[in-house]
Order: C-alpha cells, then sequence, then structure tokens
C-alpha cells in the first residue's frame, strides 16, 4: 500500500523584543497520496489558533498573499519552537465519501498509535479537485523532535508510508514542496506551494457530504452504510433498524407529547447529572441520557473512528432516545442530560479551529427537521478551574475526547461558541459556578420563561424536607 510522509521546513529569525525563542526550524510531514495535477490542490491544517491553508501554485506569476499574519502562531514561529507533522494515510479505495471515510478511519488509527510527547495534534486534510483525504497533525518542541521522530518511525512503518514531501520555506509566504523515496532518499518530484488567503472555509462545513452535523435521519443511516463491514457499525445498523421506523414522523411525535421536555447541556463536570436528578425529582420526571442503553455499549468503539463517523453514532442514539421520549410525554415530563446540541457541538469543535468555527446562522447551527425538539434546552457554564477541581476524584474513565478537553483551552473555547450559536432551539445559559441551591433556582426561574413550571408544592416540599 502507497503511502507519503511530507517534513516542511521553516526557518525565522528570532524577534526583537520578545522574551521567547522564535520557531527556527519545523518539521512537517503529510502522509498521503498527492496528485501530480496542479488542480485546486490545497492541505488544510485545523491548528488549535487558526488554520494554515497551504496552495498548490500553477505558476510563479502567481499573486499570492503577502502577510501571512493570519496563518497560525505555529506556522508563523510565533511559538517558542516546535515540529511540526501532518499526516494523510493512503487508501486504495474509490469514490469521493469513501475516501474521505476510509483515511478518516486510518488517521484515528494513527493518532491511537501517536507516542506519548509535550505537544499535541490537530485535524488536517488534503483537497485535490473533488477528492478529500483526512489526516492528523502533530506538534511538538524542536528539541525533542530527534526522540519523538525516531519513535514515530514505528508508526510510519505501521501505516506503509514508503514516499515522503518536504515542505521548504521560501520566504514571503512561498514554499517548495520536495518529494523524497523513503527506501534512499532520492528526489521523485519538485512543487512550488504557498499559504493562501482565499480559502477561509474548511470543506468540513462548506461541502454538505463531509460534515459531521447531521440533520436527518436518511444521511446518518448512509454514512453508517459507508463503513457497514465493521462489525460494530453493523451492529448499529440493526439495532436502528429495530428501534427506529422507517417511515420517521416528527409531527406525530410531537402531537404525541403532553408534558414538557427539558435538556441539560454542558462539558463534563459543569453540573449536568446533578441538574438532572434534581430536576427529575422536582418535576416528577423520567430522566433520559446519550447514548442510550441499547448503543451504549458500542460507545467505546465509535470514539475510535473518524469523526463522521462517530457523529452518526451519537445522531443515532438521538433519534432512538427521542422514540422513547415521546412516549414518556405523553404521561409525564422527560429530563435529559445531553441531545442533539451536544453531538453537534463537539462534531464542530473538532473539525475547525478557532480562526475557521462556522459563522453565526451558518445552516449547520440549525435544528434536524425529523429530531424530536425539547421545550427547553439549558446549558451550564463553569469557569475552568472549578470544572477542573469538580472533575478531580470522580473515578470515571474518560474518553478520548474528554480527555482532549481538559488538554486543549482553544477547543474548549471552540465548543462553547458552537453551542452559543445553535439555533431553533437556542440554548438558556445557566452559570454553574455558585451553589447547588442557586444552580437550581436560576434554572428554575429560566424554565419558567419558557413555559416549563415547578409545581409549587413540589418546591415547598423540598424546602420542608431541608
Amino acid at each position: 500500500m502507497f503511502g507519503a510522509l511530507c517534513v516542511s521546513i521553516f526557518k525565522r529569525a528570532p524577534t526583537a523584543g520578545k522574551g521567547i525563542r522564535s520557531l527556527t526550524q519545523n518539521v512537517w510531514f503529510t502522509l498521503g497520496k498527492m496528485s501530480t495535477s496542479a488542480e485546486n490542490e490545497v492541505t488544510h491544517i485545523s491548528f488549535p489558533d487558526k488554520p494554515a491553508y497551504l496552495s498548490k501554485l500553477k505558476s510563479e506569476n502567481v499573486a499570492i498573499a503577502s502577510d501571512i499574519g493570519e496563518a497560525s502562531d505555529i506556522v508563523n514561529g510565533d511559538r517558542d519552537s516546535y515540529s511540526l507533522l501532518v499526516i494523510h494515510p493512503q487508501v486504495s479505495e474509490e469514490g469521493m465519501l469513501t475516501k474521505y471515510i476510509q483515511t478518516g478511519i486510518k488517521s484515528q488509527k494513527i493518532i491511537r498509535d501517536l507516542p506519548d510527547f509535550e505537544g499535541g495534534f490537530s485535524l488536517c486534510y488534503s483537497k485535490r479537485s473533488a477528492i478529500v483525504e483526512r489526516g492528523v497533525c502533530v506538534y511538538f518542541k524542536e528539541e525533542d523532535g530527534k526522540d519523538i521522530i525516531t519513535r514515530m518511525k514505528t508508526v510510519f512503518n505501521r501505516h506503509g508510508i514508503t514516499n515522503y514531501f518536504k515542505f521548504v520555506n521560501k520566504t514571503k509566504g512561498k514554499f517548495k514542496r520536495i518529494q523524497y523515496d523513503v527506501a534512499n532518499d532520492d528526489i521523485v518530484e519538485e512543487a512550488d506551494y504557498c499559504l493562501s488567503k482565499s480559502l477561509t472555509q474548511s470543506a468540513m462545513f462548506s461541502v454538505p457530504e463531509f460534515t459531521s452535523v447531521f440533520h436527518d435521519y436518511s444521511r446518518t443511516k448512509m454514512i453508517l452504510q459507508q463503513t457497514s463491514d465493521v462489525p460494530e457499525v453493523a451492529q448499529l445498523l440493526t439495532i436502528a433498524d429495530r428501534l427506529i421506523p422507517q417511515d420517521l414522523d416528527v409531527q406525530q411525535l410531537e402531537d404525541n407529547m403532553e408534558h414538557p421536555f427539558v435538556v441539560v447541556e454542558g462539558m463534563d463536570a459543569t453540573g449536568k447529572t446533578t441538574l438532572t436528578k434534581i430536576l427529575e425529582d422536582r418535576l416528577s420526571a423520567v430522566r433520559f441520557y446519550t447514548p442510550p442503553p441499547p448503543i451504549e455499549h458500542l460507545r467505546k468503539a465509535f470514539d475510535r473512528l473518524p469523526e463522521l463517523v462517530r457523529r452518526a453514532y451519537y445522531s443515532i442514539g438521538n433519534y432512538i432516545v427521542a422514540m422513547e421520549i415521546s412516549k414518556e410525554c405523553k404521561d409525564r415530563a422527560v429530563v435529559m442530560d445531553r441531545y442533539w446540541h451536544s453531538t453537534a457541538a463537539y462534531g464542530i469543535a473538532n473539525e475547525s479551529s478557532t480562526g475557521d468555527l462556522p459563522v453565526c446562522g451558518h445552516s449547520v447551527y440549525q435544528w434536524p427537521g425529523d429530531l424530536l425538539r425539547p421545550t427547553a434546552v439549558l446549558f451550564l457554564t463553569v469557569g475552568e478551574k472549578i470544572r477542573k477541581q469538580r472533575l478531580q476524584g470522580r473515578g470515571i474513565e474518560k474518553t478520548f475526547e474528554e480527555q482532549s478537553l481538559d488538554k486543549d483551552q482553544l477547543f474548549r473555547q471552540r465548543l462553547c461558541d458552537s453551542y452559543r450559536r445553535m439555533e431553533n432551539p437556542g440554548l438558556i445559559e445557566v452559570d454553574a459556578s455558585g451553589t447547588v441551591e442557586d444552580v437550581v433556582k436560576s434554572s428554575v426561574e429560566k424554565l419558567a420563561s419558557c413555559g416549563v413550571h415547578i409545581p409549587h408544592s413540589a418546591m415547598q416540599l423540598k424546602n420542608n424536607k431541608g
């Protein structure tokens, strides 16, 4: 199987007046086959702070951006010394969507194989014409580079990397890409690239086929069918066929509801579970969570798959639980710990960097037309110091995604921004940094403004019990 490895060398003089070393040498590896056609070839890296777009030049006379300051600080050298690796695995499958998903699956496997190091990783992709291939960018301190690259060679060999490309910074936003043969380091091909300012929107949100936010059940199922050879995916599809009717009628589900349906959203350790339990009690409600019990056992397997397939799993969970909620709401209220807003917000935050988050009003923030809509959605927020204090000693195994949430402040910010941009329905923000009593009081007041009233007798009873 063919694979490729790109190495970029960036050299920049130290910046006067700054108390840190500037980036003197960055190494940028890109695994994956690169097209020999010059048409629309782009490598995109979702660095945590800003995206970077490298476009292939068709001639030396192409006008390029003179100001490259809008690219990531990591690329420009404003953050100490870092080495960067961008990994695009090659697959034999044909077809735009299949190739995208399969390179995503292999990229996730590469992420799991990464050695422990001080640094981080970001998502990336390469686009040539209509073909988009996924990958991973890894960055670490330059002084650790020799050791880490040696350790990374085990990963490269495991995933069949046989060619590599070197990107050399030619200044003023231009780069030389040199393709080498891994076995003997012979030069195979050279090409010119530049940092592009004309591209500001990730293909993950401008090409509907690639978007990891789902707005209808049929597309969710179609994406899963692309990877039905994975046993857990096949099992999920079988469960979905049993629990979700083919003629899904959301209007009928909503007509069945005679009691409120309240969702509590927020990051881990913001108090969602505590609040949902209290609201369950005071509303004499039933409490749900996602992923629901019929598919909960598959979660670990899907958390190792690419974002598009992982979000399809959580999306299926939303549709499954919606069927049960509609039935329950005939007789009593329902309180739920996370729902579609979380599924969408994580999909958006994982597929973007701070510089190319979809703008307010983008269709990605709109509620699905065929999914049961809640009566009200509360969004609990706390400061990061308080959130980490609450996380200590919980003793709960974290998902890979939750581990990233703890490490990456910019990811947390993108996640919160994504939540806040949701529409139809939007979220009602609740400051959850105070005491439980304060949070409950604020939540009850805000629910009342949405027509969800806690019976006075239930409130009085709780107060008497003290």
